[in-house]
């Protein structure tokens, strides 16, 4: 398997999922358990989502990026990030990111090397894991069998 950047569509795509996932999760939460325990549906379910996005961050990835296969490297040396770094990324770079306008993530879209303001931050590179199609090869005795019939 091997890396290629990943397009700003696959991270906008990302990104949405990642809303999506959220919101199902936590109303899904919110009406079935309808305050019936100490705690609330609404925060069980962000108690749950936040569980799997920790454990997604070791995995140097995030929902919506794990779901389209994509996960998050360091851009100098092309390791996972770490799970600190993972956890800065979306917690201050992202906030960063989003401070003036939303321009760090608009950056995303006007850089060359597609990374927003909370990339260039942590030097990190969001990355689709593309898998490589090797071309079948056919032998000359394959012919004459189908020929033959």
């Amino acid at each position: 398997m091997t890396t290629r950047t990943a397009r700003p569509i696959r991270r906008i795509e990302a990104f949405l999922l990642e809303l999506l996932t959220w919101g199902s999760v936590v109303y899904a939460f919110d009406r079935i358990m309808d305050r019936s325990l100490w705690i609330s549906g609404f925060w069980l379910g962000i108690l749950v989502m936040t569980g799997l996005n920790f454990y997604l961050m070791t995995k140097a990835t995030t929902l919506g990026k794990y779901i389209l296969d994509m996960k998050i490297i360091d851009r100098r040396t092309g390791r996972d990030l770490t799970f600190v770094r993972m956890l800065l990324r979306e917690t201050i770079g992202k906030a960063a990111s989003a401070l003036i306008l939303m321009i760090g993530f608009i950056w995303i879209i006007i850089d060359n090397e597609t990374a927003g303001w909370h990339d260039k931050l942590f030097h990190s590179q969001v990355v689709e894991m593309v898998q490589i199609k090797r071309v079948a090869r056919r032998s000359p005795d394959d012919d004459e069998f189908f020929v033959r019939g």
